[in-house]
């Protein structure tokens, strides 16, 4: 029931610390559940379990126009730069720009997805993403 082998419990001395920074550029459809085609730029900032990412994205359809701006917090269950999950809410103001007019509105984000690290190419993120 409980573990007592000395070898099975992690010391401190084997915990990383991960901190890591990045800018992204994410190509996609969106938003949910239309799938219109989406350009993003963002960065992402993590000090161990916890993630920051702001993102500025894209979506044109030629008459309708959503800019969006989001921040998001991301809780990364199990740090490492190698592969990581990662769940968390955030916030996104848009702009939509139709007819010759502007409308505004906020909408809450929940993002989920996986993070992992390929060394011959670079840094993949493959991400699912879901707003209410």
């Amino acid at each position: 029931m409980f573990a007592t082998n000395e070898e099975s419990i992690p010391s401190k001395d084997d915990a990383i610390e991960v901190q890591n920074a990045f800018s992204h550029v994410d190509l996609g459809l969106g938003p949910f559940p239309l799938p219109l085609p989406s350009f993003a730029l963002g960065h992402r900032n993590q000090w161990g379990h916890h993630s920051f990412d702001a993102t500025l994205s894209v979506v044109t359809v030629i008459e309708i126009t959503q800019v969006k701006a989001s921040m998001t917090y991301l809780y990364c269950s199990k740090p490492n730069l190698k592969s990581q999950f990662y769940i968390g809410p955030g916030l996104g103001v848009s702009s939509f720009f139709w007819g010759g007019k502007i409308f505004m509105g906020f909408s809450p984000e929940l993002i989920f997805g996986k993070e992992y690290s390929n060394f011959k190419d670079g840094l993949e993120s493959p991400s699912f993403f879901c707003e209410k």
